[in-house]
């Protein structure tokens, strides 16, 4: 659902003052685009298998650092050179936002 950016920098900024709340500083995305890396909650261990391994897992929140919009949330593995990344979602959507009129469906779809 989209938000207005005041309401956006609201939510930002009240998460900002939860104790579990972390900025890690600029990051880039799986998508090549800067942002800003962070954690809404405890950084706390997780574990993924990868192969025949479980390895510790961690997930961080990156931000576009202008919008506060979500880009992406990653979940990596500590060490080595800069982590490897099991898992991630990227948002690409160039903007969301309310429309004044009803959408048309797709002729496929079939409302009830």
């Amino acid at each position: 659902m989209p938000i207005r950016p005041q309401l956006r920098a609201t939510i930002l900024r009240l998460l900002a003052e939860l104790l579990d709340t972390k900025v890690y500083g600029t990051a880039t995305d799986p998508l090549g685009r800067q942002a800003l890396s962070i954690t809404f909650t405890r950084d706390s261990e997780q574990h993924q298998s990868r192969g025949s391994k479980s390895l510790p897992a961690y997930t961080r929140t990156l931000l576009d650092m202008e919008t506060g919009a979500t880009l992406a949330r990653t979940s990596y593995v500590p060490g080595g050179s800069r982590g490897d990344i099991l898992t991630y979602y990227a948002a690409q959507a160039p903007e969301t936002g309310w429309i004044a009129s009803r959408p048309i469906p797709p002729k496929s779809c079939k409302v009830r």
